[in-house]
């Protein structure tokens, strides 16, 4: 989750995607073989968005998890590189947002949403 001035980056998910389509999204992505979950975060930001992530060693913001899914955010205040789409294939666009805006998106899992809230609380 990038973070800056009390706003969120969320990316939309293209509409051609089959699990929610059209939907606001935390970027994300799949651990690739024995990669440990900070250093798939970091490749994910920079597939998707085009930035080096600068995390610092911490504790992740929190995990959800699902029948088929499981996944762990971390939060991310520094980067270098401007957040754009790097990934066009996957999403429409990227945009930032703040705490208040989030409950008029259609989100692509609102058990995301208190996560986000504290993080930028």
């Amino acid at each position: 989750m990038l973070r800056k001035a009390g706003r969120v980056l969320l990316v939309q998910r293209s509409p051609d995607r089959e699990w929610a389509p059209g939907a606001w999204d935390l970027p994300s992505g799949h651990i690739e073989g024995d990669e440990p979950e900070p250093q798939a975060a970091e490749r994910e930001a920079l597939e998707e968005l085009g930035v080096v992530l600068e995390l610092s060693p911490c504790s992740p913001l929190g995990r959800l998890e699902g029948d088929d899914f499981e996944i762990t955010y971390f939060v991310a205040d520094s980067w270098s590189g401007e957040p754009q789409n790097a990934a066009p294939g996957e999403h429409a666009c990227v945009a930032w947002f703040s705490a208040e805006e989030l409950g008029n998106l259609l989100l692509a899992d609102r058990k995301v949403l208190p996560l986000v809230r504290r993080a930028l609380s």
